[in-house]
């Protein structure tokens, strides 16, 4: 079996002055090329096509190129509510995959919520997933596709 690795490293703040990380997340482990569908990171090779801020009426914005100092970037969301990633320029298959990873550092939120929007008409439409997390550190979530399926 696959696993399905949804490699985003985000970075939550309120406003660009609040603490931020000074340490990059935890490096995922190797895995084959056929094996992960990377969309945002420095491990793996990231699809094309990807667009990260979609303008779906939130209210913050997303910096795809932002260093906190590591010298490697994130994706920093500023005055996040909720944020879209969309596929629209490189439709992508994860039926065989089985994880979604993903790598959140916040300075406030002990929760997040996460879904996959499954637009082919074949599976689960949105399933909201919480997931919990930690505020002040790296938190790693590997989210099993069935999470994602209810």
């Amino acid at each position: 079996m696959k696993s399905f690795l949804l490699l985003f490293s985000l970075f939550f703040v309120s406003i660009a002055l609040h603490a931020q990380p000074k340490n990059n997340a935890a490096t995922p482990p190797t895995r084959g090329a056929a094996d992960v569908i990377s969309i945002y990171g420095g491990v793996y090779t990231n699809i094309s096509g990807v667009n990260y801020n979609p303008g779906w009426g939130q209210s913050g914005a997303v910096n795809p190129a932002f260093d906190p100092g590591t010298g490697d970037v994130v994706l920093a969301y500023t005055n996040f509510n909720f944020q879209g990633t969309g596929f629209e320029g490189n439709a992508q298959n994860a039926s065989e995959m089985e994880y979604v990873h993903i790598d959140i550092w916040t300075n406030n939120a002990t929760n997040v919520k996460f879904t996959p929007i499954d637009n082919s008409g074949t599976g689960a439409g949105e399933t909201l997933v919480e997931v919990p997390v930690k505020s002040g550190e790296w938190n790693s979530i590997d989210l099993p596709k069935s999470a994602l399926l209810a």
